[in-house]
């Protein structure tokens, strides 16, 4: 793993030539690993709200049906859109990390290079469309923990769901595209790379 990821940060501008399945797969287990682990430093001041909410809460006797609000209490909007913003910062930050590995995976298999703007657009689009509407974002995250929320925060959450959904569909393009076998023998984009794996 170690190799295949040591190849790929090297080549993190090389949109040119090819990596093999393997070396692309292992340095896709490294992104996950980080966004992982980018993903609990943006979430660690909302837990420990929700966490001493929930404990003063308890403490307090309220009632367990009333206790979504007293956690939420806790959380503030602040704490939402740095959340936010951090997390948003990472999945670009990801994209970049992820664009000249998925290239070269790309012309492994005989692939164009705009196979990309398949996977990456529909990744991004929900970050983009969290950012810029960034109160509604925290608004609808806030409203999540309600016990019996509105029909227009019920339909504010549908369509958060519903970018989340496009999102998925990056994931699914790269799984598709990931696990294509690779051309035997050199191709239009250079020899048959060595796997790394």
């Amino acid at each position: 793993m170690i190799a295949a990821v040591k190849h790929s940060l090297a080549n993190l501008a090389n949109f040119s030539g090819r990596d093999a399945r393997s070396t692309f797969w292992l340095y896709m287990l490294f992104l996950v690993i980080l966004k992982m682990v980018a993903f609990a430093i943006s979430q660690w001041p909302i837990w420990t709200a929700l966490m001493a909410g929930a404990m003063d809460a308890a403490r307090a006797g309220v009632d367990p049906d009333e206790m979504n609000q007293a956690m939420l209490a806790g959380v503030s909007g602040d704490d939402l859109r740095r959340a936010l913003y951090i997390g948003t910062l990472a999945a670009f930050a990801g994209a970049a990390l992820y664009a000249a590995s998925f290239v070269r995976r790309l012309h492994d298999s005989g692939k164009a290079w705009w196979w990309l703007l398949v996977a990456l657009v529909p990744f991004l689009y929900p970050h983009i469309i969290s950012i810029l509407d960034v109160e509604r974002t925290v608004a609808v995250a806030k409203s999540g923990l309600e016990a019996s929320p509105s029909q227009a925060e019920l339909g504010e959450r549908a369509r958060q769901y519903i970018y989340s959904g496009i999102g998925l569909l990056g994931y699914l393009v790269t799984i598709i595209f990931g696990v294509l076998e690779s051309d035997d023998g050199p191709n239009k984009y250079g020899e048959q790379p060595v796997s790394l794996g």
